[in-house]
């Protein structure tokens, strides 16, 4: 959740080629408070946590992902729009913990007592959980006949962003993974791990928080994690892509 907020906050600060904004999904946009809250590449991203698959790649040396949890999460992020965090009911689950609410805690089974179209403050997270509805996913096969729950994460500063219907029969496309060690739910999110050059070495069947995000946008992703200092990258835990 962290990285994810974090990359959406460091896209409206990177310094763009200046023809880029003559596009008009990449203008420089403001809300009604006077707040940036489009600038740029817009970047789709899905969030699951499971356990991949992971074999080391003979050509590059680094790590690569696969088996169901990532197509999961590489079809969580293809159905959303640019700009936008979908995350499952696996990945909401570990987030429940720090939900602000102490007098009405989220908790059973998806969706976890969330209403339709509400949003969740976690405020150690700095953002909001809104949840989606239920939804099919291309490809995805589950004892569900009714579909995923799927909800977004709204992080603070980006509330006014607005986002139409799901891309439900959008193509999947080649995508980059970026797979974080599942954090510990009794210890803070900043003892995450530190930035790699390669993909850190995790054995099969470990549970992981998945992070699925745009192919065209991987360059500029890396760049944007490189520009973090060493205190942010401690705190989302993230690898180059």
């Amino acid at each position: 959740c962290r990285y994810c907020t974090a990359v959406q906050h460091q896209l409206l600060t990177t310094k763009w080629p200046k023809a880029i904004y003559s596009n008009m999904m990449a203008r420089v946009q403001d809300d009604d408070q006077g707040r940036i809250i489009w600038k740029g590449l817009r970047v789709r991203m899905g969030f699951h946590t499971g356990e991949p698959n992971d074999k080391e790649n003979p050509v590059t040396t680094r790590t690569d992902y696969f088996g169901r949890d990532v197509n999961y999460a590489a079809r969580v992020s293809s159905i959303g729009a640019g700009g936008q965090i979908l995350i499952s009911s696996a990945s909401l689950r570990d987030m429940l913990p720090f939900y602000s609410s102490l007098s009405e805690p989220l908790q059973g089974e998806p969706p976890f007592g969330m209403e339709f179209g509400e949003r969740y403050e976690f405020a150690e997270l700095k953002c909001y959980v809104e949840y989606i509805g239920r939804f099919k996913l291309k490809g995805i096969t589950t004892d569900n006949c009714e579909g995923e729950h799927l909800y977004q994460i709204v992080p603070f500063g980006l509330e006014t962003r607005h986002f139409g219907n799901l891309r439900l029969d959008a193509e999947e496309e080649a995508s980059a993974v970026v797979a974080l060690p599942r954090p510990n739910l009794q210890k803070k999110l900043s003892r995450g791990s530190s930035m790699h050059r390669r993909a850190p070495q995790y054995s099969a069947g470990t549970e992981m928080a998945i992070v699925d995000v745009a192919p065209s946008s991987r360059p500029s992703i890396n760049r944007l994690m490189g520009d973090l200092d060493i205190e942010e990258l401690e705190v989302v835990g993230s690898t180059n892509i």
